[in-house]
């Protein structure tokens, strides 16, 4: 007797858990699914990218690329004055850079044209962006170096044709 009542009383309250646990399912799961929609469109209104960045370069097969010197001046390299540091003393970088460029996108035939009738243009965009670093800045940071004049370059053309930069010499004195 005293066994089947207590198999009842356990059959009760998993019945009872059952039934509470199915009504917690039912008015939570609209709440959280309306809360759910309200952050995608605050964050589409804020244009934010909520299911990852897409800004990254998609992998291109290295036989669509293109390299391009960027000359300063006729010159592969240049000699820039960097933004004096902590230290107060004038410091110098020696910088070259190659644009690369991706054959396969749309904008390429167009727009390739216009590289080197840009050229003053693009070497000025590189060295606004170099000089604003001191020279502490420009070693530790080299590759945000990289992703800033990427991105401004690709501002400049409108278009992400130019698929990465790259430094042919990087040296600081």
């Amino acid at each position: 007797m005293k066994k089947s009542l207590l198999q009842i009383i356990t059959l009760a309250l998993v019945v009872v858990n059952l039934v509470l646990s199915a009504l917690l399912i039912f008015t939570c799961m609209p709440a959280i699914s309306k809360t759910s929609n309200l952050v995608d469109k605050i964050c589409e209104i804020v244009d934010l990218d909520v299911k990852g960045s897409s800004d990254e370069n998609t992998t291109v097969d290295i036989t669509k690329l293109e390299e391009v010197a960027v000359t300063f001046n006729g010159e592969t390299t240049a000699s820039l004055n960097l933004k004096t540091g902590d230290d107060g003393k004038p410091h110098v970088i020696v910088v070259g850079v190659s644009i690369i460029l991706d054959k396969s996108h749309t904008d390429y035939s167009a727009k390739h044209a216009t590289i080197n009738s840009a050229m003053s243009m693009i070497d000025s965009a590189i060295i606004d962006v170099i000089t604003q670093y001191t020279m502490d800045q420009a070693n530790n940071n080299k590759e945000e170096i990289r992703k800033e004049i990427l991105g401004r370059l690709q501002e400049l053309f409108d278009s992400k044709f130019i698929y990465d930069i790259s430094f042919t010499s990087f040296i600081t004195q």
